[in-house]
C-alpha cells in the first residue's frame, strides 16, 4: 500500500519480475533440469498497465528463462476489480507460456463462472478455509480440490500448519502445499544451498 500510494509500485513490482526470474535462470544453471518455478504477486497498478504484457515478455527474455518456469499470482479481489479488462490482459499473458495462479481463492466476492472466463492454471486455497474447525471443512477442501481439477486447473493449499493438514489434503488430490512449516522466507544464497542438497550439481 505505501508503495502504491507514493507511486513507486510499478518500478517496484517490475523490479521484483526481473530479480525473480534472474534468481531462478540462476539457479538452474546450477543445479540442472530440476523442476522449478518462480511465482511473483501482481498489484493493481501493474495489472491495469498497457505496458505488462510487453514488461513480462522482457524480463522473461533477459533473463533466458523459459515462460513455462515464471508465474504471476492475483488475488480474486484484484481480478474482480475490473473483470473484462483483465480478462483480455491475463489472455495476453497467458499467449506467452507463463502459468497464472488465483491467489486467496474462494475470500473474494467473485462469482464460481468467472474461473472459466479466465486462463488461470492453479488456484491458491486461502488459509482460512484449511484452518477451519467446523464439521464440513473436509468436505470443502475436497469441493474445491475436485471442482479445480475439473476445470484442468491445479491446487495449492496455503498456510499448512501440521503434517496431518498435508497429508489429508495430498489424499484429497492437492498437488502443493505451502507454508513456513515447509520453509520460511530465506536468503536466495540459502534457497541455492537447499536446492543443491536436493538436486545433482551439473558438470561445468
Amino acid at each position: 500500500p505505501v508503495a502504491e500510494n507514493c507511486g513507486l509500485i510499478v518500478q517496484l513490482g517490475l523490479f521484483a519480475m526481473q530479480q525473480a526470474a534472474e534468481d531462478l535462470a540462476a539457479w538452474q544453471k546450477q543445479i540442472g533440469d530440476a523442476p522449478l518455478s518462480v511465482s511473483v504477486n501482481l498489484s493493481s497498478r501493474q495489472l491495469i498497465r498497457r505496458d505488462l504484457v510487453s514488461d513480462v515478455r522482457s524480463v522473461i527474455a533477459r533473463a533466458n528463462l523459459k515462460p513455462r518456469c515464471f508465474r504471476l499470482e492475483l488475488t480474486e479481489s484484484l481480478v474482480m476489480d475490473n473483470p473484462e479488462q483483465t480478462a483480455h490482459v491475463l489472455t495476453k499473458l497467458k499467449q506467452l507460456g507463463i502459468g497464472l495462479s488465483l491467489d486467496d481463492f474462494g475470500t473474494g466476492y467473485s462469482s464460481l463462472s468467472y474461473l472459466t472466463r479466465f486462463p488461470f492454471d492453479t488456484i491458491k486455497i486461502d488459509k482460512s478455509f484449511v484452518d477451519d474447525a467446523t464439521p464440513k471443512r473436509a468436505v470443502l477442501l475436497k469441493s474445491m480440490v475436485n471442482m479445480a481439477h475439473e476445470l484442468g486447473l491445479s491446487v495449492v493449499a496455503e498456510g499448512i500448519s501440521d503434517e496431518s493438514d498435508a497429508l489429508e489434503l495430498r489424499q484429497m488430490g492437492c498437488e502443493y502445499v505451502q507454508s513456513f512449516m515447509f520453509g520460511a522466507p530465506i536468503p536466495g544464497e540459502l534457497v541455492l544451498k537447499t536446492l543443491r542438497e536436493q538436486y545433482p550439481l551439473t558438470q561445468a
